[in-house]
């Protein structure tokens, strides 16, 4: 696999027990459907699924899946983060450049330590809607 910003080949690395692909060039990762719900810090709900909605139709995206070379599109971690992560809506993997992975595990620590507010359940509750469509 090659990295969609480099072009050189990604190393695999083991993060969170979880094989993903890594550029040594840029930082960035890609991962395949469903390592990010596995590598991310634990919270209730289908990550990815909430992270789907909504695009960014306004940022333009030239970045190609490295699994189906196809553009990606560039949507919101999270509809309350300013993280915009590159997803493939054909095979359905990310490509998070360097630093995202942090900023999403800090955006979700955040989450973590608000339980209550109506902003999180609702939030929980949007991902929890996903996991029935898994």
């Amino acid at each position: 696999m090659i990295c969609p910003r480099c072009n050189i080949p990604l190393e695999t690395v083991i993060i969170e027990e979880t094989n993903v692909h890594k550029c040594s060039d840029c930082g960035g990762h890609w991962l395949e459907r469903y390592e990010l719900n596995k590598i991310a810090h634990p919270i209730d709900g289908d990550i990815e699924f909430s992270s789907l909605h909504p695009e960014h139709p306004e940022k333009l995206n030239d970045l190609e899946c490295p699994k189906c070379n196809v553009v990606m599109k560039k949507i919101n971690f999270n509809v309350l983060a300013h993280i915009h992560i590159d997803h493939c809506d054909d095979c359905g993997g990310f490509w998070l450049d360097k630093g995202e992975l942090t900023q999403i595990n800090r955006e979700i620590d955040k989450l973590n330590d608000v339980h209550d507010s109506p902003v999180v359940i609702v939030t929980r509750f949007i991902a929890r809607l996903g996991s029935f469509f898994n």
